[in-house]
């Protein structure tokens, strides 16, 4: 998959803010895969794994949204 240009800035300080750790929470319930949000951001996977060791709001947005995700598909296969 093509690398995705996006406005965001990439400084992991800027992703810490409520609005975007929203959106990554949202782009993790909309089914988006870790290297999809890194390739959004315009980062490659290893940083923001090691954006989600270093900064626990951005690790705790993504699990958020994993959460909601794993449920729905949880509940599908019941």
């Amino acid at each position: 998959m093509a690398s995705v240009k996006t406005e965001y800035k990439t400084e992991a300080l800027d992703w810490i803010e409520e609005d975007k750790l929203m959106l990554l929470e949202c782009w993790m319930r909309d089914g988006y895969r870790f290297q999809d949000i890194a390739d959004k951001i315009g980062i490659t996977r290893q940083c923001l794994d090691g954006w989600r060791n270093k900064y626990p709001e951005i690790d705790e947005a993504l699990k958020k949204g994993k959460e909601v995700i794993d449920y729905k598909v949880e509940n599908a296969l019941l």
